[in-house]
């Protein structure tokens, strides 16, 4: 970890040493975490949804209208290129699946009306070779908001985690009876996501009363 701080650094520096500092976004970021030894796992290789691997770094420097400080939003890989474009003065298309970030980080748009909740998803190998999602192809899918996780996995597997009060996601809740209207929130807005997003991939289950996406996102 201090082998990328000390490199980000000299990005910085040499950007102050040249005057640059206020005409240059900086973005730093990254494709997925890492478990570093979370629940026992190392590296990326996993088909989990774990904080350790969902949450990637995001760093924007842009202090021409941006100023120093930690944002809670939850943002989504899709909103790097809306963002982006606002700030180089570009249209954003109306095809973009993200939003723009910038009038949430200089303070001139509340930052209650951002999304409440991201989305995840990984899914398995196109067996005809290309990148297409075909219909039938499985996977497994993650909503995260409001201080909770829901997973959902092609098998039926799911996982719901309260994260203000188990951050280390220990405890499954997702038969608890207590949190079946968050299980029931959730998964309502992820049917929503699939709808939203056309989904072929899956078929939309008789109830949203369970028995009991990429990138990344940051929150």
């Amino acid at each position: 970890m201090n082998l990328i701080d000390d490199q980000v650094g000299k990005v910085l520096e040499t950007l102050d040493e040249t005057g640059k500092t206020d005409d240059i976004v900086l973005v730093f970021t990254a494709d997925h975490g890492d478990m570093m030894g979370g629940h026992g796992m190392v590296w990326k290789s996993t088909s989990a949804f774990y904080e350790e691997i969902v949450r990637v770094p995001l760093l924007i420097r842009y202090p021409r209208r941006f100023r120093a400080q930690v944002s809670r939003l939850a943002v989504d890989s899709t909103d790097f290129m809306p963002t982006l474009l606002e700030l180089a003065g570009h249209p954003v298309p109306k095809q973009a699946q993200g939003q723009s970030l910038v009038l949430y980080l200089t303070g001139e748009q509340d930052t209650k009306q951002v999304r409440k909740y991201s989305f995840l998803e990984r899914l398995r190998g196109n067996s005809e070779g290309y990148r297409k999602v075909l219909p039938g192809t499985k996977g497994g899918f993650m909503i995260r908001g409001k201080g909770w996780k829901l997973i959902r996995y092609h098998e039926s597997q799911r996982y719901l985690y309260n994260l203000n009060q188990d951050p280390g996601e220990t405890k499954n809740l997702v038969d608890d009876p207590k949190c079946r209207s968050r299980h029931q929130e959730l998964a309502a807005e992820m049917e929503g996501w699939f709808k939203r997003s056309a989904w072929p991939g899956w078929s939309k289950p008789a109830s949203l009363c369970f028995a009991g996406y990429w990138f990344g996102s940051l929150a």
